[in-house]
Order: structure tokens, then C-alpha cells, then sequence
């Protein structure tokens, strides 16, 4: 999975004077390992990026490639049988009603 957040530009608050003292720090966790990024990384699924005021002259694009999981859907394992069962059963009991 790809991750990708962009700071636009802000040429007005990046020209002005002392901007560089004003730090911007980003912090993203993610559901799953972190195998490369632009940033720092602070643990195995959590990357930091810190930038100033200063920086904002040209857009800053913040990117990460996370592991992806291999699970599916959860519909497809323990919900769906439920709700068809439960449906069927329904049925079956209504059905039953109505014959007497």
C-alpha cells in the first residue's frame, strides 16, 4: 500500500521573516510495517517527518510504502455464513407458520 500526503506551497508565510523557527512535525502510524519513506521512522509502523515554516516555498510531499496484509474481506469469513443461516432459519420458521 502507497501513502502519499502533500503540503501545498504557502510562498506568503515562507518568505516571511523567522518562518524557519516555526517547525511542522507529522506523525503517521500505520495498520502495518513501514518498508520505505521519505520521513523518519519512529518504530516499525510509525514514520515522522519534521519540516519549518521555511520549507512551505515548494509543495512537501510526504510518502510511505506500508506492507500490505493478506486478509480478506471479513463478509467472507464468520459474517456471511451467520447472516445466511440466520435468513435460512427465518424461513424455515415463517414457512412453518403459514402451513398451519
Amino acid at each position: 500500500m502507497d501513502f502519499e500526503f502533500i503540503l501545498l506551497s504557502d510562498t506568503s508565510s515562507a518568505k516571511s521573516m523567522g518562518s524557519g523557527d516555526y517547525k511542522l512535525n507529522y506523525e503517521f502510524e500505520f495498520p502495518s510495517d513501514v518498508i520505505s519513506t521519505n520521513g523518519n521512522k519512529a518504530g516499525a509502523n510509525k514514520v515522522e517527518w519534521f519540516k519549518t515554516v521555511a520549507d512551505l516555498k515548494e509543495d512537501i510531499k510526504m510518502t510511505a510504502t506500508v506492507k500490505s496484509d493478506k486478509k480478506k474481506c471479513g463478509l467472507f469469513g464468520l459474517e456471511l455464513p451467520i447472516i445466511i443461516l440466520t435468513g435460512l432459519s427465518f424461513f424455515y420458521v415463517t414457512r412453518k407458520k403459514f402451513k398451519k
